[in-house]
């Protein structure tokens, strides 16, 4: 990804390529990857719960604008000291219309996977 900024005081910070960071989640890091994206798209209920022995995770991509939006997105997941399980996630194509939501989920890979990363991006 590249290196993040944070501040001691907020749980939202921008990533150096003018992407946005929300770590206000204990257990996930949403981060919209263009400037472009800031007040159109949300990453919202970020829910990461045991299913086995490995970890799922959910959030809901929105579309805070009357405009259609063709986006990729992908799951990293982390271990507990917050590194790479295996080689991360694939990029998978998403369409949201105006207004629309969408659900999108993941399972870790890994017994150790404990934390998700849900990346979202313009379409290339």
């Amino acid at each position: 990804m590249g290196v993040l900024l944070f501040t001691s005081s907020s749980n939202i910070a921008l990533a150096d390529d003018d992407g946005v960071v929300d770590q206000s989640h204990p257990r996930a890091r949403l981060i919209l990857g263009d400037s472009n994206l800031v007040d159109n798209i949300a990453i919202v209920k970020p829910r990461v719960a045991p299913l086995g022995v490995f970890m799922r995770g959910q959030v809901i991509i929105q579309n805070l604008t009357d405009e259609k939006y063709l986006l990729d997105y992908k799951f990293d997941w982390l271990d507990d000291e917050g590194f790479l399980i295996n080689d991360g996630g694939v990029w998978f194509p998403i369409v949201l219309g105006p207004r629309e939501m969408k659900s999108i989920k993941s399972l870790g890979k890994s017994q150790y996977a404990a934390r998700m990363q849900v990346t979202v991006r313009l379409t290339l």
